[in-house]
């Protein structure tokens, strides 16, 4: 029998809805949802990190620029919850941490610089954000990372684009990889050496030479084909060469090809969306056709519409046998079909646009009207409870005005409560703040004055205050493939689980089709992999601190290692400086104390000295627990999430228009000592002057023989300790008189003789290097090469949403790019560039 479909339209009131129909136990059973819902997302991460910084590549001995915004992870306004920022810089590849600091947190903003050192190895970094409320012990994944890449010398580098001209390859075919050009107008050559090689094994050479403004093609045609085949490029230019390695796909690489059905499931006679995704071995997408058959009949066709990603409708009967072949698959063309289920109930996306969302529930079962219950849900928070009579088809038409940004999670629950369809939709991408950038010209001279004004509005364009960070750098340090930004990773990069690829794509505006990408990638992406999705939470049963906004260790008898005394230890701390006043930290009943943050930001840039002081005659140790110890530990469990991109091939040759020879660089200048262990503070160095010139510190002692250190006596206890100007017999018992003999001491045994500890408090605070050239006169021939024009991680818009910034150009004539990222109190993020030229200013004789 068929029956008629009946569409009713629910519309959500915010937080929730009580039918009137319900009875009461039912609107218990909705509270109760949504309640235990929320505790559920109490116990899931905090706040998120992001990283901004002043470029995208550096070269060694400069000065790498950071701002870490922390927002609330619900709301995505500024954080306060931490005030102790860790921060590190890793090596990608060796995972070796070369960089490890403590900076202070204001606010839910933290900002500082990293010294890039001389004898850095070139190559990827990672810069690493920890708070005490962002990363946990039990999380699967880490996101709170920002990738750059250092080298040596910036004029060496230019990206070059390799590309295959098939995704993959037969056994029998060809290889034709195309080098693209990099700048149109660039002559300079290069020499090539392409090499074809086999799990190492050398199969075919290609030696040509090339200009930079033009294509030339590479072709190989291999003996064989397997997974360890790879084109490998040497470029060379003058003394510099780098090595480019290209895997090479094929039949054996398979690709991975999976289906998603909206909302989990697939049900017999309900027309049903399928989502598919085919990335290769390296986790990138590839481009499909494809073909669904029923009972080795062809029900349709279908090909990936973005980054492998595509979707088709069906109605699917039970039953049926359901398969999809690919069209030249790089493994065997067949793949299963997900089951279908004989009855069930789905949830479909039908419609959305800047007001609504609208949905369809079915059922394909006979029965009576059945109580059903939707939630819908964003980072955790419930926006819209509601409950309806379902008799066959039913339309719910959600509206979105009180929703903020962002991947809104619906959820379709069955009569026992019981979710039992899911669905990821994204909404409200208007609300953020634009930003206006106004310069009053595109071309500046050399060491001129550039006025920037900036203005902030929201979606109804009205004056938003906002908390941003600029930078404005040379172009050239620009890694035109990396489109991380603060959008990109508050709104997918820390909501979805797995690695997402070019991020970025999705909140340009140039991109027409940017939103039915992002259904796409919600789709394939998984409702389970929303880190809030109720079966995530759960098993985030409770937050295992890693690091804390204070320095802990703990306090023990130096003999045995024994637990100290209760109540009868304390640590007095202090700074070397002049009239520091001293604070007294307690030691609790397990021994265990903490130097907190007010202590860390009172002696910022400095160490902290703490002095352990008993109510007995016993010697009392501290141990400090490091905290970047606790954090690589933990790190060991976790995915490191940052995005994927295009596989961007890299080679470096010369700059012909840009010279530093001679050219005077303006940095914050670092004198090291070379000596290992120098005493360079004043405190430590006036401790080695009372360690040096009083007895009572020096190692020598006489035994009971009345020899002076001698041999056989060394660890007895009635050892005393020498008389200057008294005479002592040697190991070889002849007499003589004693003189003491100041001992040299290292800053470690120095501290342990005194029985003192210390601890780095926050790293500090530096100002970023600005020339004023309108008070300062600097003669031209002292170039001025700065690369990065200005760095001003906090800027704050007024009432008015305004505000501006000042700063001068330098010698280098290129192009400069403008990066501004920011938040909003109301929890509204933004990012923009913009860009200008600076020319070299002709002085006429």
């Amino acid at each position: 029998m068929t029956m008629n479909r009946k569409f009713f339209y629910i519309f959500f009131l915010i937080p929730f809805i009580a039918n009137n129909a319900s009875s009461q136990m039912n609107g218990d059973s909705k509270d109760q949802i949504a309640k235990k819902f929320e505790k559920l997302s109490i116990n899931a991460i905090q706040e998120f990190a992001y990283i901004q910084t002043s470029k995208d590549i550096y070269e060694t001995g400069e000065d790498l620029w950071f701002k870490v915004y922390l927002l609330n992870s619900s709301t995505l306004s500024p954080s306060e919850l931490s005030k102790t920022l860790y921060l590190q810089l890793v090596k990608e590849d060796t995972k070796k941490a070369v960089w490890q600091e403590k900076y202070e947190i204001e606010d839910g903003f933290s900002d500082g610089r990293i010294l890039l050192r001389e004898d850095m190895d070139e190559g990827n970094y990672l810069i690493e954000a920890f708070t005490a409320n962002s990363f946990f012990a039990d999380s699967s994944e880490f996101a709170a990372i920002r990738k750059v890449k250092v080298l040596k010398d910036i004029t060496h580098l230019r990206q070059l684009r390799a590309e295959f001209d098939k995704q993959y390859y037969g056994s029998t075919d060809s290889i034709k990889v195309k080098l693209l050009p990099v700048f149109q107008k660039d002559t300079s050559k290069i020499d090539i050496t392409a090499t074809l090689k086999l799990s190492g094994d050398v199969q075919s050479v290609f030696q040509t030479t090339m200009k930079l403004n033009e294509e030339k093609e590479l072709l190989f045609k291999p003996q064989t084909l397997g997974k360890a085949t790879q084109v490998v490029i040497i470029s060379k230019y003058q003394d510099h060469s780098e090595e480019v390695i290209l895997p090479v796909t094929c039949r054996k690489n398979p690709i991975q090809f999976n289906v998603f059905p909206e909302g989990g499931t697939i049900i017999s006679g309900i027309k049903s969306r399928v989502a598919f995704k085919a990335v290769n071995f390296n986790g990138e997408p590839v481009k499909v056709n494809g073909t669904l058959y029923k009972n080795d009949s062809i029900e349709l066709k279908f090909s990936s519409v973005h980054d492998g990603m595509g979707s088709f409708d069906f109605v699917p009967l039970k039953n049926a046998n359901y398969y999809i072949r690919l069209k030249e698959s790089l493994s065997d063309s067949t793949y299963s079909f997900p089951q279908i289920e004989q009855e069930g109930l789905t949830l479909r996306l039908l419609s959305r646009d800047k007001d609504y969302v609208s949905f369809l529930i079915s059922k394909n079962f006979e029965g009576q009207f059945e109580n059903i219950y939707l939630m819908v849900q964003i980072r955790g928070v419930v926006y819209g409870l509601t409950e309806a009579k379902l008799d066959r088809d039913l339309k719910i038409k959600v509206p979105l005005a009180d929703m903020p940004q962002g991947i809104a999670e619906v959820t379709l629950f069955n009569d026992k409560m019981m979710p039992v369809s899911e669905r990821l939709v994204y909404v409200n991408p208007q609300k953020r703040i634009k930003i206006q950038t106004i310069l009053p010209d595109s071309i500046f001279f050399t060491r001129g004055k550039v006025n920037l004004k900036i203005i902030t509005r929201d979606e109804n364009n009205k004056p938003i205050k906002a908390n941003l960070g600029l930078t404005v750098f040379d172009k050239i340090y620009e890694n035109q493939f990396d489109s991380i930004n603060i959008l990109t990773h508050m709104y997918l990069s820390t909501q979805l689980k797995g690695r997402i690829y070019n991020p970025g794509y999705y909140f340009n505006e140039k991109n027409v089709n940017r939103e039915a990408a992002l259904e796409l990638l919600l789709l394939t992406q998984g409702w389970r992999k929303y880190i809030w999705n109720k079966a995530n939470l759960n098993k985030r049963s409770s937050n295992h601190e890693v690091v804390s906004d204070g320095i802990k260790g703990s306090a023990y008898l130096a003999i045995g290692r024994k637990r100290v005394p209760k109540g009868q230890v304390s640590i007095l701390t202090f700074s070397p400086e002049k009239d520091s006043v001293k604070k007294v930290i307690l030691v609790d009943s397990e021994g265990s104390f903490s130097v907190n943050q007010s202590l860390l930001r009172k002696w910022e840039g400095q160490y902290i000295y703490l002095k352990p002081i008993a109510s007995s005659k016993a010697t009392i140790k501290l141990e400090f627990i490091n905290p970047f110890d606790s954090i690589n530990h933990a790190l060991i469990s976790k995915r490191i999430s940052t995005p994927l991109y295009s596989a961007v091939r890299e080679m470096k040759i010369s700059e012909p228009n840009v010279t530093k020879g001679g050219a005077f660089l303006i940095k914050d200048v670092i004198i090291k000592g070379n000596t290992k262990g120098t005493i360079r503070g004043k405190y430590l160095g006036s401790l080695d002057s009372l360690a040096k010139f009083n007895t009572p510190y020096t190692t020598d002692y006489v035994c009971r023989g009345n020899i002076l250190n001698c041999n056989v006596h060394r660890n007895e206890a009635d050892n005393r300790k020498p008389v200057e100007g008294e005479v002592y017999l040697d190991n070889f018992g002849r007499k003589e008189r004693y003189h003491y003999k100041p001992q040299k001491y290292t800053e470690e045994e120095l501290l342990k003789l005194f029985n003192l500890y210390r601890t780095k408090a926050y790293y500090g605070k530096h100002e970023f290097y600005q020339p004023n050239y309108d008070k300062e006169y600097v003669p031209i021939s002292i170039p001025d090469y700065r690369n990065t024009l200005m760095w001003a991680p906090s800027i704050v818009t007024n009432d008015q949403g305004e505000a501006t910034v000042s700063f001068f150009c330098s010698d280098f004539n290129t192009e400069f790019v403008g990066r501004i990222e920011g938040v909003g109190g109301n929890g509204l993020l933004c990012t923009d560039f913009f860009k200008f030229t600076i020319r070299k200013l002709k002085f006429n004789p």
